[in-house]
């Protein structure tokens, strides 16, 4: 397939090709700011194409291929940046909910709230942003930009 050409040799599970892609897309970063991105990477193409161990490079490129239909990248890298705030934020608090957590479901219900609060701030971000159609390079790095500002400087 076109789409994942270059990422690994035909044939292979899709749960390589996500690890092959992630590593692919981050070759020149190293220690924890690499490991986050392609930790989101990975999270990003499970949530869209599943975690079927048997997943054919053919099943894979479908979906990817179904998500950017119906999404367009601008829907991929909204949800990305989503599983990547989350990823941060969740690395720094994740202890301190877990200490907090009467049980092991209120633990979950509190990850999913953060995962929540994640979602609402990239949306909110985009909003402000008036992002619609294609989106560029520029306006993408524009809106990581913004987003890291709001973080930082609420």
């Amino acid at each position: 397939m076109i789409l994942l050409q270059g990422f690994m040799p035909s044939g292979q599970s899709g749960l390589d090709l996500i690890g092959s892609i992630a590593s692919e897309l981050t070759p020149d970063l190293v220690g924890i700011e690499g490991d986050f991105l392609r930790k989101s990477i990975q999270e990003l193409l499970f949530q869209i194409a599943g975690t079927e161990s048997e997943l054919t490079e053919a099943e894979f490129a479908s979906r990817i291929l179904v998500f950017l239909k119906r999404r367009g990248d601008a829907g991929l890298l909204r949800r990305f940046l989503s599983v990547h705030l989350f990823n941060v934020v969740w690395f720094q608090a994740g202890d301190s909910f877990r200490a907090l957590a009467w049980t092991q479901n209120s633990f979950v219900h509190d990850m999913e709230s953060v995962e929540r609060i994640c979602r609402r701030i990239v949306d909110s971000t985009w909003r402000s942003r008036r992002v619609s159609g294609p989106l560029n390079p520029l306006a993408a790095s524009e809106l990581i930009d913004l987003l890291a500002r709001r973080l930082t400087h609420p």
